[in-house]
Parts: C-alpha cells; structure tokens; sequence
C-alpha cells in the first residue's frame, strides 16, 4: 500500500483525489434527492432502504478519499517543505474539518440504516422523533459539502493553468534555438565577407554587421512579477510562527465543532424514581401497592424537560396478593422516541421497595392484643353507657310509641358477642347482641304497651389499623339491626344465620366469652 502510494505521490494526484471528492459529493446529493423524490411521490419503502445503502457506500468512499487528501496535502506542504502553493494548505485545512464532520455524521448514517427496516408509515413516524438528533451534525455536512466543492473546482482551475504551462515551455525553446542558431550563422558569414575584404583592401574600414544587433527570439519577453500578497502568506506560513497559528487556528476549529455538537446533543440527565412514594393497603397476604405520587428528581424550568415527564409512567411487577416483607419493583416508563426528541438521559429507572404496614389477617377474637380488646370494650362501654345506645334505640322504636317522654327503656343488657371471620381480608365484624324492654303509649292509640326487642351492634372492618381509632361513635346500630326473636337463644341463632347464610359476605362466627 505504502508503495502504492508513493508511486502516485505528486500534486496532481492531489488535485484528482480533490476534484473525486467534489464530484463524489455532487453525485451523492443528485442520487438522494431522486431517491427522496421517488419515495414521496409512490409512499415506496424499498427506496428508503436503497438510501441507507447508497448513503453507507458513499459515507465510507469519502473517509478513504478524506485521507488520502490528507495524507498527500500533509507530505507536500509540512514535510517536503513545499511552499509554492498555498492551495494545498488550504486543501488541508478543508479536509481536517471534513473529516470532523464525518466523524459527527457517524449517528447520521445510523439514522439512515434504521430507515432501511421500516416497512410502513407509521414506523416512518415513530422514526420521526430521532430526527432532531442527527438534524445538526447533517447541516455541518451540508456546510462542508460546499467547501469541498469550492476547493474542488479550484483544484480544476489548478490543474488547468498548469496543463497549459507544460505545454508552452517546449514551444518557446524551439523558437529561441532557431533563433540562435540564425544568428550564428550571420554572424559567421558576415566574418567571412570581413577576412575576405581585409585580404583584398588593406586598411580599408571595417563593414557594419548589422546582425548582431537583431533580435533574438522574436518580442522580448515580459517578466511576470509574482502577487505580493500571496507571497506575503506564503512566507508567513511558512514560518515557525506562521505554523503555529495555522495549527492553532485548525486546531481552534476542530474543538469548536465538537464543542458545538456536544452541546447541541447535550442531554439532561433525570433521575425518574427518586422521589416516587409507594403506599401500601389492605391486609397481610391480600395486599396491594400503588404509587401514591412522584416528586421528579429535576428542579429546572426546561419546558422540553417537563414535556418529557409528562409522558412518564409507572408500572408494579407484583401489585397484588402482597405480604409484609415481599419485595416489589417499580419501573419508571417512557418512550425513547420522547427521549431523544427532548434530549432527556433518563436515570434510576426503577427502584425496589419493601412491603410493610399492611393490617394483620385475623381469625378470631383471640388473636387481637390485649390492648386491642381493651380498646374495644372501653368503646363499647362508652357507646352502651353514654346515652348514645339509648338513643339509636329510640330513633329504632319511633313508630311503636308516642314522643320519647312517654316512652321508657329498661333491662338493657348484652346477650351475647361474636367474632364474625370473613372471607375476604379486611372485612371481619365484633357482634353485640343486646335485649331491650320498650314501655310506653302506642303511637296511634292511647293503649299503654310493653315490648321486648333484640338488636345487634356491629363493629366492623376489624384490623390492627382500624382497631387504633375504634371509639363509641365506630358502633353501628342501623335501621334493619332489630332481630325478630323473642328468647336470647332465638336471637343468638338469627345472628349466626345473618352473617353465614344471609348475607353477601360469608362469615365463620365464633362467640366472644
């Protein structure tokens, strides 16, 4: 390869690798717009896919050909130490940032690939969002298209120019050695006619040789004096100086355009799970979480940024049928397409979390504490003793007897208590089964009138969360909570058949002693 090279080593291969990247760069331009053209006018996916290719295929000629420019343009003006033609520095400095561009475009022609597998418009959509990340990297390719042409099309001028003073070296020297060679030849002859009259007149004056005083060669030739500002810039890079600053400047430029592109391509990092709070409900074994809010992790104003959360969502892998002690994960969703149309770098997408503070399944009365039981029985105390039973009882009776005065309540007293166990956690019930004497005038009569009646109190949803606000006004005697039996045993059994058989939740009920 290194002979290869060598052997085609000059400046004209230079200018032909120069004016091949121009042309390369015109033809590629011509090739996509056709392609884009065929593809809007038939909606045909297949020429999507001929795009990548075409665009791969010319993406890879340009980085050999960049190279090459480089490596001859380097050897000719910094290493040979020629510094006749400031074009070539010129050439270099082009190409150095072209292959920067080149470099950026990378992501450019992965863009391009990933349209090779699309295969219908909606594909064609979704692909849409990632076109604002490969949008500025395509306009410094654009940018630098254009000077690879302008520097091309020099190198045609260049190549032209010295074409023709190849051609006009070899004319000009026939001409002055036909020149020559008539002079020299008057010059003998008239030497001759000289040594001749000498022989025959002696003293006679010496003839004029009016030829050696012609013109050889025809018109003289105008010496062309060199522009002295190009020599001025050529001396000045030519310099430790002037290199110098030509490296700094390339160097300059380099930096400001990936500078430039990562700035561009900056991306805001935002930590997606860092301020999620996972509540827990229900009970232990028939648990369930949910994410009961999300402080975002970003305290910035970008509106880019807030468009992008606001696309964000959370799923649990095992929100269900938890137990304290289980562990669940939650993951932060989102769409990539949102990601790099926002230029957000999402972090901390998901975050584990362990279950606790879901209620304790109970089975029976016993399994309460004793500082649950105490709670219990001194809500109920209060809820019997404080007028407040006394009064849901008289709300009960007010059909059966004339305004409360009239009326009377004795032998008030509990008959019974049960544990109701339910099927479903969360929903087990204390049951007080109370007998009350009624006396008093019959609402729509003036007979005096004596009843006995059983109710049942209900607390209900008993579990270790609950039982911790359990106070007299947690005891529910409702409308329906009178029992028809007129024995304690008959009202004991209608109880049990309430909550076994009649009602929607099945219960096993266990009497309290």
């Amino acid at each position: 390869m290194k002979n290869l090279l060598e052997k085609h080593f000059s400046k004209k291969t230079l200018r032909l690798l120069t004016i091949g990247a121009g042309v390369g760069v015109i033809v590629f331009y011509f090739i996509i717009k056709s392609i884009m053209d065929s593809f809007m006018s038939s909606w045909d996916f297949d020429s999507i896919g001929a795009m990548a290719y075409v665009s791969l295929f010319f993406y890879i000629a340009f980085i050999v050909v960049t190279v090459l420019i480089l490596y001859y343009s380097y050897r000719i003006y910094f290493k040979n130490n020629d510094k006749s033609d400031v074009s070539v520095v010129v050439t270099f400095g082009i190409f150095c940032a072209f292959a920067v561009i080149l470099l950026l475009n990378f992501q450019t022609i992965m863009f391009f690939l990933k349209l090779a597998s699309i295969t219908s418009i909606y594909d064609l959509y979704d692909l849409g969002y990632s076109v604002d990340s490969v949008d500025f990297a395509y306009d410094l390719l654009r940018l630098g298209s254009v000077a690879v042409i302008g520097i091309a099309g020099y190198s045609i001028y260049m190549l032209n120019k010295e074409k023709g003073t190849v051609q006009a070296g070899p004319q000009q020297t026939t001409t002055t050695a036909a020149a020559d060679a008539n002079n020299t030849a008057t010059t003998t002859a008239g030497a001759e006619a000289t040594n001749g009259s000498t022989a025959q007149t002696t003293g006679s004056p010496e003839p004029t040789n009016t030829s050696s005083t012609s013109t050889t060669g025809g018109t003289p030739e105008v010496e062309k004096k060199p522009n002295e500002t190009v020599q001025k810039i050529k001396g000045f890079i030519s310099t430790k100086k002037g290199k110098m600053i030509l490296g700094g400047v390339a160097a300059a430029l380099v930096v400001v355009l990936v500078a430039v592109n990562l700035i561009s391509n900056q991306k805001t990092e935002v930590d997606l799970t860092k301020g999620v709070e996972i509540e827990f409900s229900g009970t232990d074994g028939e648990g369930y979480a949910y994410v009961a809010d999300n402080k975002w992790a970003y305290d910035g104003n970008s509106k880019d940024v807030e468009d992008f959360l606001d696309g964000v969502y959370f799923s649990i892998d095992n929100d269900d049928d938890l137990s304290n002690g289980d562990e669940i994960t939650v993951t932060a969703k989102y769409y990539d397409e949102d990601a790099k149309k926002y230029k957000v770098a999402p972090t901390n997408t998901e975050k584990t979390f362990k279950v606790k503070g879901l209620d304790v399944e109970y089975s029976s009365y016993d399994d309460l504490t004793k500082k649950e039981k105490t709670t219990v029985e001194d809500s109920w105390a209060e809820y019997f003793e404080d007028g407040t039973f006394e009064d849901d009882v008289r709300d009960d009776l007010y059909y059966d007897f004339k305004s409360d005065p009239e009326m009377t309540l004795s032998d008030m007293a509990v008959v019974a208590r049960y544990y109701g166990d339910s099927e479903y956690a969360g929903d087990d019930v204390i049951v007080y089964v109370v007998k009350v004497t009624a006396k008093g005038t019959e609402r729509y009569g003036d007979a005096e009138k004596t009843i006995t009646k059983y109710y049942k109190i209900e607390l209900s949803e008993i579990t270790p969360s609950t039982l911790k606000y359990v106070d007299s006004s947690t005891f529910y005697l409702s409308y329906s909570g009178g029992l028809d039996a007129d024995t304690d045993e008959k009202a004991k059994k209608e109880v049990i058949k309430a909550y076994e058989q009649d009602g929607w939740d099945e219960y096993e009920m266990t009497e309290i002693k």
